[in-house]
């Protein structure tokens, strides 16, 4: 593994991207560079200095293309958490 900036994201998180990240992400590849949960506050850090796997990027990868579609059809509802860049 390897240290890397990975962005925080702040705000309510739609039911997909909760339901990915609590369901999927934490399960089968917690270490990969998606995001990470800032919470609802805003707050100054932009991003967070984590150790990165390159295994979790790439089942993460193949994951999102075989299944992120569905996954966010199925959970969709409109709302999003955004990136504070």
């Amino acid at each position: 593994m390897v240290k890397q900036n990975v962005s925080i994201r702040y705000g309510l998180f739609g039911p997909e991207l909760w339901s990915y990240s609590r369901d999927i992400r934490e399960v089968f590849f917690p270490n990969c560079n998606d995001f990470i949960e800032g919470g609802c506050i805003i707050g100054f850090e932009r991003y967070m200095n984590i150790y990165v796997c390159e295994n979790c990027n790439i089942d993460r990868d193949i994951w999102m293309e075989e299944n992120w579609v569905s996954w966010k059809e199925k959970y969709s509802w409109g709302g999003t958490a955004f990136l504070v860049d």
